[in-house]
């Protein structure tokens, strides 16, 4: 077993030695999609046509409301826009001729962005051949003046591209096939239910992505934490099929459901009924509660560390049951 600290990291190694890996957690950027262009023959003409597009979910833990936030999306290091938002999360704006237009949902914190008439040929650095081939981009997102726990996210994704010189170049990438060397760990859908007893069960389904890819296959216990609430699966209650790391049904009572998908890259983690998760009972105040999410996997010579705090909100104080 290895033991694990408050800030999940290996303080007493006892048969495995490891070494901590990058965390993945809120701030990896889940990049669902993206698109980019050069127009070489619109450049040729003395025109600048190029664009650049990009969908994903941002967790919006801590926000205190989107009117007047600043939404701004940089690729290699090199900003496409910074747009201020509206109530409702829209707004466009224009740089140097070239016109950024943002959408932000306050519900589940899926944005999408559109960068066109622009310039991107230093951006992204390629050349006016004739190839196919891929490029590995920085983005980052940031929103600022909303309040988040965690204003900015990052990705390193690789865009497939094919590119015919003097006349344009297309590139894209989707999150369930393309490479990408940065991690992922986002809460799509969370859900706590109070029980007469005060006891709570959690259900939390999301998007999955390991630094460096491959499958998962842990050298020794691995460590769910739900809130304050620590499950500890012992290697015989594992097991590892196409991809999947799961627990084999009735392993781990308290955890019926479990599973990390890295081909599929999601996951879902299921608990049963459980005390001591912090979330707080019906009648206290609170209406809105940051949950820890982490899974510790020892690998061959490597500690993974995935997660999340999800801020789960409730209609009213009396309410048994949250979400996001």
């Amino acid at each position: 077993m290895v033991a694990i600290d408050q800030n999940g990291l290996a303080s007493d190694p006892v048969s495995v030695d490891v070494v901590v890996t990058p965390r993945s957690g809120d701030g990896d950027l889940y990049l669902r999609k993206g698109t980019f262009t050069i127009d070489w023959k619109a450049h040729a003409a003395g025109t600048d046509a190029d664009a650049f597009a990009a969908q994903g979910n941002l967790n919006l833990a801590g926000l205190e409301g989107l009117a007047g936030a600043v939404f701004e999306l940089s690729v290699n290091g090199t900003s496409l826009g910074a747009v201020t938002l509206d109530g409702r999360g829209r707004g466009s704006g224009s740089v140097s001729g070239a016109a950024s237009k943002v959408t932000l949902s306050a519900r589940n914190g899926a944005f999408s962005f559109t960068y066109k008439s622009g310039d991107l040929r230093d951006v992204l650095g390629l050349a006016n051949v004739t190839e196919a081939g891929e490029t590995e981009l920085a983005i980052a997102v940031s929103v600022t003046s909303a309040g988040l726990d965690t204003p900015t996210s990052t990705a390193r994704a690789g865009f497939a591209y094919t590119t015919v010189q003097d006349d344009a170049i297309n590139g894209s990438f989707a999150f369930l096939t393309g490479t990408l060397s940065s991690g992922v760990f986002f809460a799509a859908k969370t859900s706590v239910a109070q029980s007469p007893d005060g006891s709570h069960k959690v259900q939390v389904k999301g998007y999955l992505a390991v630094p460096g890819g491959g499958d998962l296959v842990p050298a020794g216990d691995v460590l769910v934490m739900i809130g304050d609430r620590d499950l500890d699966l012992p290697p015989e209650s594992l097991g590892v099929a196409k991809g999947v790391l799961g627990v084999a049904k009735g392993a781990v009572p308290a955890l019926p459901g479990f599973a990390l998908d890295t081909v599929r890259r999601k996951f879902k983690i299921v608990t049963a009924l459980l005390d001591g998760t912090s979330v707080p009972p019906a009648g206290e105040p609170a209406t809105a509660h940051d949950l820890l999410v982490r899974v510790v996997i020892p690998t061959a010579g490597e500690l993974l560390v995935l997660e999340t705090t999800v801020e789960i909100l409730r209609k009213t104080p009396d309410a048994t049951k949250w979400k996001r």
